[in-house]
Protein backbone atom coordinates (compact mmCIF):
# COMPACT_ATOMS: atom_id res chain seq x y z
CA UNK A 1 0.00 0.00 0.00
CA UNK A 2 1.19 3.50 -0.61
CA UNK A 3 2.05 5.76 2.16
CA UNK A 4 -0.18 9.33 1.38
CA UNK A 5 1.12 12.55 3.26
CA UNK A 6 0.16 15.92 3.69
CA UNK A 7 2.80 18.47 2.24
CA UNK A 8 3.37 22.30 1.43
CA UNK A 9 3.58 23.10 -2.47
CA UNK A 10 4.64 26.80 -3.01
CA UNK A 11 2.15 28.87 -1.37
CA UNK A 12 -0.76 25.75 -0.91
CA UNK A 13 -1.00 22.61 0.51
CA UNK A 14 -1.23 19.60 -1.79
CA UNK A 15 -1.45 15.39 -1.29
CA UNK A 16 1.40 13.50 -2.23
CA UNK A 17 1.87 9.38 -2.93
CA UNK A 18 5.18 8.31 -1.58
CA UNK A 19 6.29 11.12 -2.49
CA UNK A 20 5.37 12.15 -5.67
CA UNK A 21 1.83 14.63 -6.03
CA UNK A 22 -1.57 13.35 -6.41
CA UNK A 23 -2.24 15.35 -9.62
CA UNK A 24 -5.94 15.95 -9.86
CA UNK A 25 -6.52 16.12 -6.24
CA UNK A 26 -3.43 18.78 -6.18
CA UNK A 27 -5.07 20.95 -8.97
CA UNK A 28 -8.65 20.55 -7.33
CA UNK A 29 -7.16 21.94 -3.92
CA UNK A 30 -4.82 24.87 -6.23
CA UNK A 31 -8.86 26.38 -6.90
CA UNK A 32 -8.59 27.47 -3.84
CA UNK A 33 -7.19 30.65 -2.83
CA UNK A 34 -7.11 30.47 0.89
CA UNK A 35 -4.27 28.00 2.56
CA UNK A 36 -5.89 27.18 5.24
CA UNK A 37 -9.36 25.77 3.56
CA UNK A 38 -6.51 23.97 1.17
CA UNK A 39 -4.62 22.58 3.95
CA UNK A 40 -8.12 21.33 5.62
CA UNK A 41 -8.85 19.95 2.69
CA UNK A 42 -5.99 18.17 2.06
CA UNK A 43 -6.01 16.32 5.22
CA UNK A 44 -9.76 15.39 4.12
CA UNK A 45 -8.90 14.32 1.48
CA UNK A 46 -5.82 12.09 2.41
CA UNK A 47 -7.69 10.25 4.59
CA UNK A 48 -10.59 9.17 1.96
CA UNK A 49 -7.42 8.14 -0.25
CA UNK A 50 -6.19 6.23 2.99
CA UNK A 51 -9.49 4.27 2.87
CA UNK A 52 -9.63 3.71 -0.76
CA UNK A 53 -6.14 2.58 -0.25
CA UNK A 54 -6.99 -0.41 2.06
CA UNK A 55 -9.96 -1.47 -0.41
CA UNK A 56 -7.20 -1.78 -3.24
CA UNK A 57 -8.57 1.09 -5.08
CA UNK A 58 -7.90 4.89 -6.46
CA UNK A 59 -10.98 7.63 -6.60
CA UNK A 60 -11.69 7.35 -10.21
CA UNK A 61 -12.59 3.59 -9.39
CA UNK A 62 -14.58 4.73 -6.14
CA UNK A 63 -18.31 3.03 -5.84
CA UNK A 64 -21.07 4.83 -4.01
CA UNK A 65 -20.87 2.16 -1.22
CA UNK A 66 -17.07 2.53 -0.87
CA UNK A 67 -17.66 6.66 -0.26
CA UNK A 68 -20.70 5.27 2.51
CA UNK A 69 -18.61 2.89 4.07
CA UNK A 70 -15.78 5.58 4.34
CA UNK A 71 -18.32 7.90 5.89
CA UNK A 72 -19.31 5.18 8.35
CA UNK A 73 -16.17 4.56 9.27
CA UNK A 74 -14.62 7.77 10.15
CA UNK A 75 -18.39 8.41 11.30
CA UNK A 76 -18.05 5.23 14.26
CA UNK A 77 -14.34 3.90 14.70
CA UNK A 78 -13.79 6.93 16.83
CA UNK A 79 -14.20 6.78 20.79
CA UNK A 80 -16.51 9.98 20.64
CA UNK A 81 -19.91 10.51 18.77
CA UNK A 82 -22.10 13.22 18.98
CA UNK A 83 -22.11 16.47 17.39
CA UNK A 84 -18.76 16.73 16.81
CA UNK A 85 -18.91 13.54 14.59
CA UNK A 86 -21.36 15.19 12.45
CA UNK A 87 -19.82 18.12 11.88
CA UNK A 88 -16.44 16.05 11.19
CA UNK A 89 -18.72 13.74 8.76
CA UNK A 90 -20.00 16.82 6.81
CA UNK A 91 -16.88 18.28 6.44
CA UNK A 92 -16.02 15.28 4.63
CA UNK A 93 -19.09 14.57 2.81
CA UNK A 94 -18.68 18.52 1.66
CA UNK A 95 -14.87 18.16 0.29
CA UNK A 96 -15.44 14.61 -1.42
CA UNK A 97 -18.53 16.62 -3.24
CA UNK A 98 -16.93 19.07 -4.49
CA UNK A 99 -13.99 17.39 -5.24
CA UNK A 100 -15.75 14.77 -7.65
CA UNK A 101 -17.76 17.91 -8.97
CA UNK A 102 -14.41 18.90 -9.69
CA UNK A 103 -13.42 16.30 -11.88
CA UNK A 104 -16.67 16.29 -13.70
CA UNK A 105 -15.33 19.35 -14.99
CA UNK A 106 -11.94 18.88 -15.25
CA UNK A 107 -12.15 14.89 -16.89
CA UNK A 108 -15.77 15.16 -17.80
CA UNK A 109 -16.17 11.90 -14.83
CA UNK A 110 -19.84 10.64 -15.38
CA UNK A 111 -21.80 8.67 -13.58
CA UNK A 112 -23.39 5.61 -14.20
CA UNK A 113 -26.19 4.51 -12.27
CA UNK A 114 -27.20 0.88 -12.80
CA UNK A 115 -30.77 1.61 -10.66
CA UNK A 116 -32.38 -1.23 -8.12
CA UNK A 117 -35.75 -2.37 -8.79
CA UNK A 118 -36.55 -2.08 -4.99
CA UNK A 119 -37.65 1.69 -4.32
CA UNK A 120 -35.45 4.08 -2.93
CA UNK A 121 -37.46 5.98 -0.95
CA UNK A 122 -36.85 4.03 2.46
CA UNK A 123 -32.81 4.53 1.83
CA UNK A 124 -30.76 5.21 4.75
CA UNK A 125 -29.69 8.88 4.91
CA UNK A 126 -26.40 8.41 3.36
CA UNK A 127 -27.97 7.87 -0.01
CA UNK A 128 -29.47 10.99 -0.78
CA UNK A 129 -26.48 12.78 0.79
CA UNK A 130 -23.41 10.94 -1.27
CA UNK A 131 -24.99 11.45 -4.30
CA UNK A 132 -24.72 15.19 -4.61
CA UNK A 133 -21.10 14.78 -5.59
CA UNK A 134 -22.52 13.43 -8.42
CA UNK A 135 -25.39 15.35 -9.14
CA UNK A 136 -24.07 16.93 -12.61
CA UNK A 137 -23.68 13.43 -13.87
CA UNK A 138 -25.44 11.90 -16.73
CA UNK A 139 -27.84 9.20 -15.19
CA UNK A 140 -28.52 5.69 -17.26
CA UNK A 141 -29.72 2.67 -16.50
CA UNK A 142 -27.99 -0.34 -18.01
CA UNK A 143 -27.12 -3.93 -17.17
CA UNK A 144 -28.03 -7.53 -18.33
CA UNK A 145 -31.74 -7.74 -20.03
CA UNK A 146 -32.41 -4.41 -18.41
CA UNK A 147 -32.18 -6.39 -15.08
CA UNK A 148 -29.79 -4.17 -12.50
CA UNK A 149 -27.31 -5.07 -9.75
CA UNK A 150 -27.52 -1.33 -7.41
CA UNK A 151 -24.06 -1.13 -8.44
CA UNK A 152 -22.57 2.27 -9.08
CA UNK A 153 -19.65 3.01 -10.87
CA UNK A 154 -18.02 5.82 -12.51
CA UNK A 155 -16.00 6.14 -16.27
CA UNK A 156 -14.17 9.38 -18.10
CA UNK A 157 -14.54 9.85 -21.54
CA UNK A 158 -13.12 12.66 -23.51
CA UNK A 159 -12.39 15.88 -21.55
CA UNK A 160 -15.27 18.21 -21.98
CA UNK A 161 -14.10 21.21 -23.97
CA UNK A 162 -14.91 24.99 -23.04
CA UNK A 163 -14.30 28.68 -23.44
CA UNK A 164 -11.38 29.83 -20.59
CA UNK A 165 -11.42 33.31 -21.67
CA UNK A 166 -12.78 35.73 -24.65
CA UNK A 167 -11.43 37.70 -27.41
CA UNK A 168 -11.80 41.24 -27.76
CA UNK A 169 -14.25 40.42 -30.76
CA UNK A 170 -16.24 38.10 -28.71
CA UNK A 171 -16.36 40.53 -25.47
CA UNK A 172 -18.24 42.98 -28.08
CA UNK A 173 -20.49 40.34 -29.57
CA UNK A 174 -21.61 38.98 -26.25
CA UNK A 175 -21.89 42.21 -25.17
CA UNK A 176 -24.13 43.57 -27.61
CA UNK A 177 -26.21 40.79 -27.66
CA UNK A 178 -27.66 41.02 -24.19
CA UNK A 179 -31.67 41.67 -23.91
CA UNK A 180 -31.27 43.93 -21.06
CA UNK A 181 -28.73 46.63 -19.93
CA UNK A 182 -28.14 45.02 -16.42
CA UNK A 183 -26.78 41.94 -17.47
CA UNK A 184 -24.61 43.92 -20.12
CA UNK A 185 -23.69 45.36 -16.74
CA UNK A 186 -22.87 42.69 -14.69
CA UNK A 187 -20.69 40.35 -17.89
CA UNK A 188 -19.17 43.79 -18.33
CA UNK A 189 -17.76 44.03 -14.36
CA UNK A 190 -16.85 40.23 -14.83
CA UNK A 191 -14.38 41.05 -18.03
CA UNK A 192 -13.23 44.95 -17.13
CA UNK A 193 -12.61 43.99 -13.85
CA UNK A 194 -11.74 40.28 -12.92
CA UNK A 195 -14.83 39.89 -10.66
CA UNK A 196 -16.12 36.57 -9.86
CA UNK A 197 -20.37 36.08 -10.89
CA UNK A 198 -21.15 35.67 -7.24
CA UNK A 199 -19.34 38.90 -6.52
CA UNK A 200 -21.11 40.88 -8.82
CA UNK A 201 -24.19 39.31 -8.39
CA UNK A 202 -23.83 40.39 -4.31
CA UNK A 203 -23.06 43.67 -4.82
CA UNK A 204 -25.15 46.41 -2.91
CA UNK A 205 -26.15 50.08 -4.64
CA UNK A 206 -24.21 51.51 -1.43
CA UNK A 207 -20.91 49.55 -2.77
CA UNK A 208 -20.23 51.40 -6.41
CA UNK A 209 -18.62 55.01 -5.26
CA UNK A 210 -20.19 57.12 -8.00
CA UNK A 211 -18.13 59.89 -7.18
CA UNK A 212 -14.63 58.01 -7.73
CA UNK A 213 -15.39 55.72 -10.11
CA UNK A 214 -15.41 52.52 -7.65
CA UNK A 215 -16.50 49.67 -7.12
CA UNK A 216 -16.25 48.15 -3.67
CA UNK A 217 -15.76 44.14 -3.51
CA UNK A 218 -17.39 43.07 -0.03
CA UNK A 219 -18.58 39.10 -1.04
CA UNK A 220 -15.14 37.42 -2.21
CA UNK A 221 -13.63 34.52 -1.08
CA UNK A 222 -10.04 35.90 0.29
CA UNK A 223 -10.29 39.86 1.08
CA UNK A 224 -12.23 42.84 0.34
CA UNK A 225 -11.14 44.86 -2.59
CA UNK A 226 -11.63 48.19 -4.16
CA UNK A 227 -11.49 48.60 -7.88
CA UNK A 228 -11.44 50.99 -10.17
CA UNK A 229 -14.02 50.99 -13.26
CA UNK A 230 -13.49 52.89 -16.60
CA UNK A 231 -15.57 55.45 -18.23
CA UNK A 232 -17.11 53.72 -20.54
CA UNK A 233 -18.00 51.11 -17.89
CA UNK A 234 -19.04 54.01 -15.29
CA UNK A 235 -21.50 55.02 -17.11
CA UNK A 236 -23.23 52.31 -18.23
CA UNK A 237 -23.61 51.39 -14.05
CA UNK A 238 -24.96 54.74 -13.99
CA UNK A 239 -27.19 54.67 -17.09
CA UNK A 240 -28.56 51.16 -15.65
CA UNK A 241 -29.39 52.56 -12.15
CA UNK A 242 -30.58 55.78 -13.05
CA UNK A 243 -33.05 54.03 -15.38
CA UNK A 244 -33.94 50.04 -14.97
CA UNK A 245 -32.70 50.01 -11.67
CA UNK A 246 -35.03 53.20 -10.20
CA UNK A 247 -37.93 52.12 -12.57
CA UNK A 248 -37.81 48.82 -10.09
CA UNK A 249 -37.58 50.48 -7.03
CA UNK A 250 -40.46 53.04 -7.81
CA UNK A 251 -42.26 49.76 -7.51
CA UNK A 252 -41.56 47.79 -4.66
CA UNK A 253 -39.55 50.68 -2.54
CA UNK A 254 -35.56 50.93 -1.84
CA UNK A 255 -33.32 47.91 -2.57
CA UNK A 256 -30.20 46.83 -1.09
CA UNK A 257 -28.78 45.17 -4.13
CA UNK A 258 -27.22 46.61 -7.12
CA UNK A 259 -28.81 44.13 -9.52
CA UNK A 260 -31.88 43.57 -9.26
CA UNK A 261 -34.77 40.80 -10.74
CA UNK A 262 -37.43 42.68 -12.77
CA UNK A 263 -40.88 41.14 -12.94
CA UNK A 264 -42.19 37.82 -11.56
CA UNK A 265 -42.53 37.27 -7.86
CA UNK A 266 -38.62 38.01 -7.28
CA UNK A 267 -39.01 41.61 -8.07
CA UNK A 268 -36.65 43.33 -6.67
CA UNK A 269 -34.64 40.95 -5.47
CA UNK A 270 -31.15 40.24 -6.73
CA UNK A 271 -30.33 38.06 -9.77
CA UNK A 272 -29.22 34.31 -9.04
CA UNK A 273 -26.70 33.08 -10.42
CA UNK A 274 -28.49 29.88 -12.45
CA UNK A 275 -30.64 32.84 -13.97
CA UNK A 276 -27.23 34.94 -15.14
CA UNK A 277 -25.68 31.63 -16.48
CA UNK A 278 -29.05 31.14 -18.56
CA UNK A 279 -29.01 34.70 -19.45
CA UNK A 280 -25.15 34.56 -20.72
CA UNK A 281 -26.05 31.12 -22.34
CA UNK A 282 -28.87 32.65 -24.42
CA UNK A 283 -26.76 35.49 -25.03
CA UNK A 284 -24.01 33.73 -26.68
CA UNK A 285 -25.99 31.61 -28.69
CA UNK A 286 -27.43 35.28 -30.35
CA UNK A 287 -23.92 36.23 -30.88
CA UNK A 288 -23.35 32.81 -33.19
CA UNK A 289 -21.05 31.29 -30.65
CA UNK A 290 -21.66 28.06 -28.86
CA UNK A 291 -23.22 28.13 -25.80
CA UNK A 292 -22.55 24.84 -24.12
CA UNK A 293 -18.56 26.29 -24.46
CA UNK A 294 -19.53 29.61 -22.89
CA UNK A 295 -19.08 29.67 -18.97
CA UNK A 296 -19.37 32.35 -16.14
CA UNK A 297 -16.23 32.29 -15.05
CA UNK A 298 -14.27 32.65 -18.51
CA UNK A 299 -15.22 36.81 -17.49
CA UNK A 300 -12.75 36.89 -14.82
CA UNK A 301 -10.56 34.42 -16.40
CA UNK A 302 -10.44 37.12 -19.38
CA UNK A 303 -9.04 39.98 -16.99
CA UNK A 304 -6.64 37.52 -15.40
CA UNK A 305 -5.07 36.50 -18.82
CA UNK A 306 -4.76 40.53 -19.71
CA UNK A 307 -2.89 41.03 -16.40
CA UNK A 308 -0.87 38.37 -17.42
CA UNK A 309 -0.08 39.48 -20.49
CA UNK A 310 0.25 43.06 -19.66
CA UNK A 311 3.00 41.46 -16.45
CA UNK A 312 4.82 39.48 -19.02
CA UNK A 313 5.74 42.71 -21.37
CA UNK A 314 6.68 44.61 -18.41
CA UNK A 315 4.19 47.60 -18.05
CA UNK A 316 4.73 49.78 -15.38
CA UNK A 317 3.12 49.06 -12.18
CA UNK A 318 1.93 45.47 -13.30
CA UNK A 319 3.27 43.50 -10.26
CA UNK A 320 2.24 40.54 -8.53
CA UNK A 321 0.93 42.61 -5.67
CA UNK A 322 -1.31 44.75 -8.25
CA UNK A 323 -1.91 40.91 -9.88
CA UNK A 324 -3.12 39.61 -6.07
CA UNK A 325 -4.95 42.40 -5.27
CA UNK A 326 -6.92 42.86 -8.43
CA UNK A 327 -8.18 39.28 -8.75
CA UNK A 328 -8.30 38.80 -4.85
CA UNK A 329 -6.16 35.78 -4.29
CA UNK A 330 -4.05 34.98 -1.43
CA UNK A 331 -0.71 34.27 -3.75
CA UNK A 332 0.76 34.37 -7.08
CA UNK A 333 0.25 30.51 -7.29
CA UNK A 334 -3.43 31.16 -8.59
CA UNK A 335 -1.77 33.21 -11.57
CA UNK A 336 0.05 30.28 -13.12
CA UNK A 337 -2.49 28.84 -15.07
CA UNK A 338 -2.78 31.89 -17.09
CA UNK A 339 1.11 32.79 -17.56
CA UNK A 340 1.41 29.57 -18.73
CA UNK A 341 -0.91 29.57 -21.53
CA UNK A 342 1.24 32.56 -22.76
CA UNK A 343 4.16 30.52 -22.35
CA UNK A 344 1.85 28.11 -24.65
CA UNK A 345 1.32 31.01 -27.21
CA UNK A 346 4.24 32.05 -27.23
CA UNK A 347 5.73 28.60 -28.46
CA UNK A 348 2.83 28.62 -31.02
CA UNK A 349 3.50 31.37 -32.17
CA UNK A 350 7.19 30.76 -32.58
CA UNK A 351 6.40 27.67 -33.99
CA UNK A 352 3.96 29.35 -36.66
CA UNK A 353 7.01 31.76 -37.56
CA UNK A 354 9.27 28.72 -38.45
CA UNK A 355 6.53 27.06 -40.49
CA UNK A 356 6.10 30.38 -42.42
CA UNK A 357 10.41 30.59 -42.85
CA UNK A 358 10.88 26.60 -44.25
CA UNK A 359 7.81 27.26 -46.48
CA UNK A 360 9.59 30.80 -47.95
CA UNK A 361 13.08 29.21 -47.62
CA UNK A 362 11.82 26.14 -49.80
CA UNK A 363 10.39 28.43 -52.73
CA UNK A 364 13.49 30.39 -52.78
Amino acid sequence: MGRFEVEAFLDTWGVSLNGFPVLQVNKFLMEYDNPNTAKRYAYNLKKYLEYLDRLGKNYTKASERDVKGFLMEITYSGSTVGQITKITQKSYKSVINEFYKFLINELNLEKEILVPQKSRSNQSFYYGQICLYLDSGEMKKVGNKGRSSGRKMWRFKAKRSYRKWYSEKEIEALATNFKSLRDQVIFLISVRLGCRITEVLTMKYEHYDWENKVVFVSESKTFTRHLAVDEDLDILIKKYCLTDRNEIESQVGVCDYLFLNKKGKYKGQPVHYHNFREILKGCAERAGMDAEKVITHAGRSTRAAEIAKMKRLGVPGVTDEYFIQTMGWSSMASAKPYLKMLDIDEMKAISKRISERRIILRRS
